[in-house]
């Protein structure tokens, strides 16, 4: 029995250990965490000094300013701006801000803008001058050859130009004309725009449809401009100069222009009281005294003197055709109006026409009132009487019966 239960401890002590060996064993750990990396430097960190136009040209006198622009790939650091290159009597200034630097605070990958102000000598001549900037960091550095070429200024200069300088148009025509205003000059100009049409004409300019008296002009720069020109009143036709006048301060340019003025024939025809109308009598000539007058701007020639009067009239004019009148001309006519023989007392209008040989006719309406002549009416009244005294004698004769 005993050597039963031995047997039986080291059976179930072997079968434990053969488990044990066939059960894999878990081992509980932590789970690592990655490192925090210190950041890096830029593997290739750089300092860029630029600028947009290397090489400029001036004119002697002109303020010289450029821009520099300085960015950094780096660290955040401070930059010594200085000039290694200078020519003999030039200063530089570096300016930012309003003022003046000789440094720049640089944030990585942000352009920072600085002007470059330089002046030439008072002596200075034409030529071409090199300079040399330079930006100076903790751990890097930039130059920027800079050249700047100068030449004789260009003095001030306008010029007008037109396409059509003759526009042609009857006195009450609006001149219309298309203009060129050139600045040929370097410099930038407010230019005064004026006229003179020796006050004949009221003159406007206008540009991109607005009315100008003024404009501001930049360096070789071009405007097209409208000019309108009417007269002021009755103009005769003829050639009349329009002079368009744009002063710069220093410069000034003026331009010639011609209004032609084509000649019109304008006839008034009235009374010397200006009414039309009056009395004539019945079975008469009747002299009715007329003004025909030349209110247009051109000779009337050869004005023939016609009128359209009622059935059995006779109207005729003295003269009946006038040779010419010149512009604002006036004269007195006669027109003899001689009604029908059978005209009764009434209004009668008659159509008076005058018409030039090169123009158009001009019409008025005149109305006549026809007074009966007094000897009728006086024949009229013996008869009447006549008539009157038969009638009595008939009745004193019968009426005794």
């Amino acid at each position: 029995m005993h050597n039963f239960k031995t047997s039986f401890l080291l059976f179930t002590t072997a079968l434990l250990a053969l488990v044990s060996l066939a059960t894999p064993i878990t081992v509980l750990a932590q789970t690592p965490t990655t490192p925090t990396l210190a950041p890096t430097s830029n593997p290739n960190p750089s300092l860029m000094f630029y600028t947009d136009f290397p090489s400029q040209v001036y004119g002697i006198g002109e303020s010289i300013s450029i821009s520099l622009n300085l960015k950094t790939t780096a660290v955040t650091q401070v930059v010594e701006l200085a000039m290694k290159e200078l020519p003999t009597g030039w200063t530089a200034t570096f300016n930012g801000g309003g003022r003046a630097i000789q440094s720049v605070f640089l944030i990585p990958d942000t352009v920072s803008t600085i002007q470059l102000q330089l002046t030439p000598p008072t002596d200075v001549a034409a030529g071409t001058f090199n300079f040399t900037a330079t930006a100076t960091g903790q751990t890097l550095n930039a130059s920027l050859p800079i050249t700047v070429i100068l030449q004789a200024k260009t003095p001030p200069k306008l010029v007008f130009s037109a396409d059509l300088p003759t526009i042609t148009g009857s006195p009450t025509s609006t001149f219309s004309y298309s203009v060129t205003l050139q600045n040929q000059g370097q410099e930038n100009l407010t230019v005064n725009l004026s006229a003179d049409s020796n006050n004949l004409f009221t003159v406007n300019y206008s540009y991109n449809g607005q009315n100008v008296t003024s404009l501001p002009m930049n360096a070789n720069d071009s405007k097209s401009l409208s000019v309108s020109a009417t007269a002021l009143g009755t103009i005769q036709g003829g050639s009349y100069p329009i002079k368009l006048i744009a002063n710069g301060g220093s410069t000034q340019t003026t331009l010639d222009l011609t209004a032609q003025v084509t000649g019109q024939v304008t006839l008034s025809i009235t009374t010397p009281s200006g009414t039309l109308s009056g009395n004539i009598n019945s079975g008469a000539n009747n002299a009715v005294k007329l003004d025909v007058q030349n209110t247009g701007s051109a000779p009337a020639n050869r004005i023939a003197l016609t009128a359209t009067s009622p059935t059995g009239w006779t109207v005729t004019f003295d003269p009946a055709t006038i040779p010419q009148l010149a512009p604002s001309q006036q004269l007195e006519i006669t027109m003899n109006v001689t009604p029908a023989s059978d005209a009764v007392a009434g209004d009668y209008m008659l159509s008076i026409t005058g018409t030039p040989a090169d123009s158009a006719a001009t019409t008025i309406q005149f109305r006549t009132t026809v007074l009966t002549s007094t000897l009728w009416g006086v024949v009229g009244v013996v008869i009447i009487a006549i008539a009157v005294g038969v009638v009595a004698l008939a009745v004193m004769r019968f009426g005794r019966r």
